[in-house]
């Protein structure tokens, strides 16, 4: 099954922890632990033994206020 792996730029520009987006691994294992973060990419491909994991990029949008945020995701196979 595919997942994503997500990290959301907060509004101080600091990045918050890796964690699964849920609705790309609703039914599976991950929901003993959700919302979990992770502080590196490692930490959870490790934990949920996630393979074939390739980035697909960040993504920044600004508001009318000029404010920055931005999705950095990852895609990965989930057993």
């Amino acid at each position: 099954m595919r997942v994503l792996i997500q990290r959301i730029l907060n509004n101080d520009e600091t990045w918050q922890g890796y964690k699964l987006n849920p609705t790309t691994a609703y039914g599976k294992r991950v929901w003993d632990n959700p919302g979990k973060q992770f502080q590196s990419l490692d930490e959870i491909i490790n934990f949920y033994q996630l393979q074939n994991v390739r980035e697909l990029g960040t993504k920044y949008t600004y508001d009318n206020k000029d404010q920055k945020y931005g999705v950095e995701t990852y895609e990965a196979i989930l057993n």
